[in-house]
């Protein structure tokens, strides 16, 4: 990849993410224009590795930080502005889907993603048994949470 295509691509990865953050008030506002004011400098100053740090600190983010509903509002984003379809993504969806049919539905995190989940494989009998068990752990968290 030439230094300029894979510079452009990074600005739009960083910008795309921290654009997402501040719309959804994950961090500080006025940190966040702060890095975005970074990174658009970076960018400038051709310095890659700058870039590649910081895009690599906002998948950490995302891994540790983002709730998984974000996590998949994120992925359309992504897929919208960046053109690519975001693996690592449906990764951690997946990762903590695995965790839910493991431990149960714990938090409020913990029901959006499987009811998301639900919606996803609703039609795909292929997952039905899958399907069925995520049904009654929601099942089980609307009798607790009522």
């Amino acid at each position: 990849m030439k230094e300029e295509s894979k510079l452009d691509l990074l600005l739009l990865k960083c910008l795309t993410f921290t654009e997402f953050f501040y719309q959804k008030e994950i961090y500080d506002k006025g940190s966040l224009q702060k890095l975005k004011e970074v990174i658009e400098q970076s960018y400038r100053e051709k310095k890659v590795k700058v870039l590649e740090a910081t895009n690599k600190d906002f998948f950490y983010q995302m891994r540790e930080v983002m709730p998984a509903a974000y996590l998949l509002e994120l992925k359309k984003i992504w897929l919208e502005k960046v053109g690519e379809d975001f693996n690592d993504i449906q990764s951690l969806i997946n990762k903590k889907i695995d965790k839910i049919l493991k431990k149960g539905i714990k938090t409020l995190d913990d029901y959006e993603i499987t009811h998301n989940e639900v919606e996803n494989i609703w039609d795909d009998s292929t997952q039905k048994e899958k399907l069925e068990v995520l049904n009654n752990l929601l099942n089980v968290w609307h009798a607790k949470n009522s």
